[in-house]
């Protein structure tokens, strides 16, 4: 099946000879529930003219409203097997495409279905249109996570490193999780029995004071194993901060977890509004009144985090994180303040590579849901 990320443009094409117009009718559902009789969106346009017969459709806009994330990842218990599943927070959707000519008015003839995993991601414009991101959340390189001698990682949901999204339609494939102190291996044989997104615990439980590189094979127990994927996630400790948890959702519409090591701040800026206030005399009016009054007060709160020193490539994961429309930190949900950053290049860089952004938190001070 196709891949499709809808926060940007996903087109379709009908082009046909001999026809007046076309048809689309998509068809959403998700994993584990059946295809719908009825298209929740029928899409038709008629031929531009008679010499273009190009008709297009951008599908995207109606697909996000059916990607949700009711949960964040929150997976991984005392084993392993209850860390690799099914994604269960609406992170994917499936749709159906019923592409249609119409070849007089009203008359419609099917030419092909098509299925898609939906997921709310995103292509670079020098990606390509339909850009398909792979079958992994993650590109395969380095990853730092926290740790420390206080850290409990089974019961303790912000000391895990992460999550990865993988999806491989049903492959038949392994994974292995080698300790980089021991050596020692683990495998976790054939998790992906479905087509479906599984969310893949990036630290094998038992591993976390040491490490470990997470490798995904095809065939590993078989005479011929190939090798499809290598990622290396090692232990940070920070002695004399308190690391900040950076959960996004990144271009590839999953959720990735980061820390910002070094020194943060808090900041409030409040507001209110003011109107003037009637003395209780105008000739013998007690000073403590006042000539005006506040209300309706209330605060936004900011928190300003620096990564510490960090990689060169890591200026993409800031720049998903600025492009993210769904961050949480520390548990709670922001918005990306920071609009601007310099990308630091190793080859310029007068001073470790550190990275400052703030964020501005997603509600008030002052509980005001109504």
């Amino acid at each position: 099946m196709a891949k499709l990320f809808a926060r940007s443009p996903y087109i379709i094409e009908v082009d046909e000879s001999s026809v007046v117009g076309s048809k689309l009718e998509l068809r959403y559902y998700y994993s584990g529930t059946s295809v719908p009789t009825n298209p929740q969106y029928t899409l038709k346009k008629p031929v531009p003219n008679s010499s273009n017969l190009k008709m297009y459709y951008d599908i995207s806009p109606y697909t996000r409203e059916y990607l949700k994330f009711t949960t964040r990842q929150t997976v991984i218990g005392s084993a392993i097997s209850t860390g690799v599943a099914a994604n269960n927070n609406n992170q994917m959707v499936l749709l159906q495409v019923k592409r249609y000519k119409e070849t007089t008015a009203g008359n419609f003839t099917l030419l092909d279905t098509t299925t898609y995993y939906c997921m709310d991601g995103y292509g670079y414009y020098s990606e390509g249109a339909n850009v398909d991101l792979g079958k992994w959340s993650l590109p395969q390189s380095t990853y730092y996570y926290k740790y420390s001698a206080a850290s409990n990682p089974t019961s303790v949901e912000a000391d895990r490193a992460g999550l990865m999204g993988v999806l491989l339609e049903g492959a038949v494939a392994d994974i292995k999780y080698t300790n980089l102190v021991s050596g020692a291996t683990n495998i976790v044989s054939n998790p992906f029995a479905t087509n479906d997104l599984y969310d893949v615990p990036t630290v094998w439980y038992d591993y976390y004071a040491d490490g470990n590189t997470m490798e995904i094979w095809d065939n590993l127990g078989g005479g011929s194993p190939t090798l499809l994927g290598t990622w290396t996630f090692k232990p940070k400790c920070e002695p004399k901060y308190t690391p900040i948890m950076i959960d996004f959702v990144n271009k590839y519409g999953c959720w990735q977890r980061e820390w910002f090591y070094k020194a943060s701040k808090n900041n409030i800026n409040t507001k209110e509004s003011v109107y003037n206030l009637m003395q209780t005399s105008s000739n013998a009016y007690s000073t403590l009144e006042g000539q005006r009054k506040a209300f309706n007060n209330n605060g936004e709160e900011t928190i300003t985090c620096n990564t510490g020193n960090v990689a060169e490539g890591y200026s993409e994961t800031i720049q998903q994180i600025l492009l993210s429309e769904r961050i949480l930190v520390d548990s709670l949900p922001v918005i990306v303040n920071t609009k601007s950053v310099e990308k630091i290049k190793g080859v310029n860089a007068d001073k470790p590579m550190n990275y400052t952004l703030t964020f501005k938190y997603a509600f008030d001070a002052i509980n005001s849901v109504i």
